[in-house]
């Protein structure tokens, strides 16, 4: 008895930590890494290594994330930039906190970790506002689009999540109407966020969610289907007739196109850039790819040769080409496994949950065509943070 008492403080603690780190999340990094860091600590000192054990054999998300990230460190062998190589690796390191998280959390505080999370959120867009509006004299926004933290495409990416996650749990399920209108009041601001802070990808996510989010809660599948297509004209025709960030967006894209290849040094011309110059490096080493942190090397290399003008990339912005190029057709295929074994647990596992799993595995295959999600930015914290919230152990009753 006295046993179990001391285990489970450590799981309280570690849960309580849980509900700030998702506070954090959108908000700050360094914050997010010294919560993580305490996690693990915590759980290390913890007493039943061997429940820890089970946890870990019995969780084929979590083995399929580390045979990835041990990949990753054999990877470094055989690097063209062995340096670049271990700074990769070592941004993975959140992979070993699935375990500690995956065994520790309760199931029963998941709607704290959401509103956690949603709050988070919530200040990043005020603090949006604040800078679009010029509220907050002197406040420099990040890089781009009124953003005070993140960059606007991740920003904007967990803002869609989080619009997603307010409709599904507290607008269609049974909540008092006080929470019903904050609700809607909430999707209303975080939605004319979405528009004008201009990140594409988040924005694309948003309308495949709305998809799935029709589909999902309708017996009617085609007339949902349809029902998703004229929102997402709506949500499409709104931002370019009525919010000029929108509309410059798209233009944006349009006009990037356009150029190439007489200016490939636009947005889209330097991903252009890169696949075009992905294409040799991966036909030189297609079976165990050029090696872990290889891609920055080769990329300038080749612009050097070529494009000796555009600005040198130091990631893929293609999550699936960047692990091809750096870990060949092995890695990208262990690497598709941790995808394939989150869809299958989602399907196997028919609970209230259900959606949020299929929506956050649907932010990350789409994210990853336009980003280095899983080792840059703020989306690393949310992909760690969700999928051991909706996979882990105590919640799901079939691998």
């Amino acid at each position: 008895m006295h046993k179990q008492n001391i285990e489970n403080k450590y799981i309280n603690f570690i849960n309580i930590l849980l509900i700030i780190y998702a506070f954090f999340i959108p908000i700050s990094q360094a914050a997010g890494n010294i919560l993580l860091g305490l996690m693990l600590i915590t759980w290390l000192i913890a007493p039943d290594w061997k429940n820890k054990i089970k946890t870990l054999k019995s969780n084929k998300v979590i083995l399929c994330l580390l045979l990835f990230w041990f990949f990753q460190l054999i990877g470094i062998i055989w690097s063209v930039d062995r340096s670049n190589g271990f700074k990769v690796f070592w941004k993975f390191r959140y992979v070993m906190l699935f375990p500690v998280v995956m065994d520790m959390i309760q199931p029963k505080n998941n709607i704290k970790y959401l509103i956690s999370y949603i709050y988070g959120v919530s200040v990043t867009v005020l603090l949006s506002f604040g800078i679009y509006f010029n509220i907050y004299k002197g406040f420099v926004e990040i890089e781009t689009k009124y953003t005070p933290f993140a960059h606007h495409a991740q920003h904007a990416t967990m803002i869609a999540i989080a619009i997603i996650f307010i409709i599904q749990n507290f607008i269609l399920k049974s909540a008092s109407l006080k929470s019903k209108i904050l609700s809607i009041i909430a999707v209303i601001l975080f939605t004319v966020n979405l528009y004008i802070t201009g990140g594409r990808t988040g924005q694309i996510c948003f309308i495949a969610l709305i998809f799935v989010l029709f589909v999902a809660n309708s017996k009617r599948k085609i007339l949902s289907f349809i029902s998703a297509m004229i929102f997402a004209a709506i949500f499409i025709t709104t931002g370019f007739y009525f919010v000029p960030e929108f509309k410059t967006g798209i233009d944006a894209a349009i006009y990037d196109i356009n150029q190439y290849p007489k200016n490939s040094n636009t947005s889209l011309g330097l991903r252009f850039n890169i696949i075009e110059g992905a294409i040799p490096n991966i036909k030189k080493s297609p079976v165990f790819g050029n090696g872990t942190g290889s891609f920055k090397s080769l990329h300038h290399k080749f612009l050097e040769e070529k494009y000796p003008q555009n600005t040198k990339l130091d990631i893929a912005h293609n999550t699936y080409l960047h692990v091809l190029l750096e870990n060949g057709i092995t890695g990208l295929l262990i690497f598709l496994y941790i995808w394939a074994a989150l869809i299958i647990t989602s399907i196997k596992n028919k609970d209230e949950y259900q959606y949020l799993r299929f929506s956050i595995i649907i932010v990350f295959l789409l994210s990853m065509i336009n980003g280095d999600v899983m080792i840059v930015g703020f989306l690393r914290g949310v992909f760690f943070f969700f999928t051991s919230l909706l996979f882990n152990r105590n919640l799901i009753s079939e691998y």
